[in-house]
């Protein structure tokens, strides 16, 4: 038995239920996905959350980063093998946005303004 399973036998989860007065409502609305390959996954990160940083409201609400497409027989591969181009994935990532504070044209016409400047990447 590991350390951790150890642990929380020792603090069981306890479930409880919380109720929720009839006039509130408990929907969220829904939020969409976009993912972007284009070049560096970091870098890539690093523009939409200057424009748009999630404690800020602004309509990110997260981001992610893998990769994408590549050799399906690469099922997981490691970031030195994607740098090889041996794999032919790309660096992705993934963003659930706010369309009624963002919508997906603004976040593929800001990429679209960086690739005008750096045309190695892939969209």
């Amino acid at each position: 038995m590991s350390p951790l399973s150890r642990l929380s036998s020792f603090f069981p989860l306890i479930s409880r239920k919380k109720s929720v007065p009839h006039n509130m409502s408990t929907s969220v609305p829904p939020s969409q996905v976009a993912t972007f390959a284009a070049g560096c996954f970091w870098g890539v990160e690093h523009i939409f959350l200057k424009h748009w940083p999630i404690n800020e409201n602004k309509g990110i609400l997260k981001t992610s980063v893998g990769y994408t497409g590549g050799d399906p027989h690469v099922a997981n591969p490691t970031y030195h093998q994607v740098c090889s181009g041996n794999t032919n994935h790309a660096e992705a990532l993934r963003i659930e946005f706010d369309p009624t504070k963002v919508t997906y044209d603004e976040l593929v016409g800001s990429l679209a303004n960086l690739c005008s400047f750096e045309p190695s990447l892939i969209l």
